[in-house]
């Protein structure tokens, strides 16, 4: 798909891996820039993109037509970071929807050949904390056949999102955030969950699922069901009882990341 907004990032020194960034419903990749730097710090090289509809890349604002063009999407990221560092092992970090994303990667039979290490999950969006009134759902089930891009709020508020008043405050006057997602991406955005649920017991990498305790716009219970059903034998759960959504913008950032690093770590040899 052309007119996506991808880039890249190798250390100068030494290479111990690369990782690969999936960011959440609309947002945009510009906001990990500490995460990149963090990593690249450490020797990890970085591949992280706008998915079509969000942030700089081309396409209209909070539309999709196939949830399944963000899979290919990544896959394409994936291939990329291959190309950039062939002999380091390859590590995908999805938040929320970009989570949804990468469990919908791992549960495609090509997921083997693309040579993922392991996988991060960052409160992924297995099942949405706001449901809309039945009134409202079935309107919009009706309206997606005639308008399917027709455009309506997110319903994500900026308190929701962190902890963190500064992080709050950025979110809300960011240009490249969008408030606004299309009737056909909220279809396929349900279908794209219930097929995750349905097909998890697909997903078999080694798998790290760090959740907020405290999030509001994705449901916490879902993970539990979703770990014990995964095949994956390396797995593991963290839950952070008093974290918003965005536990990689939480004050606590810092210890987050430090997780993650000792979980890639632990297995670039393996």
């Amino acid at each position: 798909m052309e007119g996506l907004h991808v880039q890249t990032w190798v250390p100068e020194t030494f290479v111990n891996a690369c990782l690969v960034l999936v960011h959440g419903a609309g947002e945009h990749s510009g906001r990990y820039e500490f995460v990149k730097d963090w990593f690249v710090q450490r020797g990890v090289a970085f591949v992280a993109g706008d998915l079509p509809g969000f942030g700089r890349s081309s396409g209209i604002r909070g539309h999709i037509d196939r949830f399944s063009d963000y899979v290919e999407i990544v896959k394409g990221w994936i291939l990329e970071a291959r190309h950039l560092v062939p002999d380091r092992p390859i590590f995908v970090l999805g938040h929320s929807m970009g989570g949804l994303v990468t469990v919908r990667l791992l549960q495609d039979p090509e997921a083997q050949n693309l040579d993922i290490r392991g996988v991060i999950l960052s409160s992924p969006l297995l099942r949405l904390k706001m449901q809309l009134p039945p009134w409202k759902a079935k309107l919009a089930a009706v309206a997606v056949k005639f308008v399917p891009t027709l455009r309506l709020p997110n319903e994500i508020e900026p308190a929701f999102v962190s902890r963190s008043p500064l992080v709050v405050q950025q979110y809300a006057t960011d240009p490249y955030v969008e408030s606004k997602v299309s009737l056909r991406w909220y279809a396929e955005l349900q279908l794209t969950i219930r097929q995750a649920a349905v097909e998890t017991a697909k997903i078999r990498h080694p798998l790290l699922l760090l959740q907020a305790g405290a999030d509001r716009l994705v449901d916490p219970e879902a993970v539990y069901p979703f770990m014990d059903r995964i095949a994956s034998i390396d797995k593991k759960l963290q839950v952070y009882p008093e974290f918003y959504h965005e536990i990689l913008n939480e004050p606590e950032k810092e210890q987050v990341l430090q997780e993650i690093w000792q979980w890639i770590e632990a297995r670039l040899e393996i």
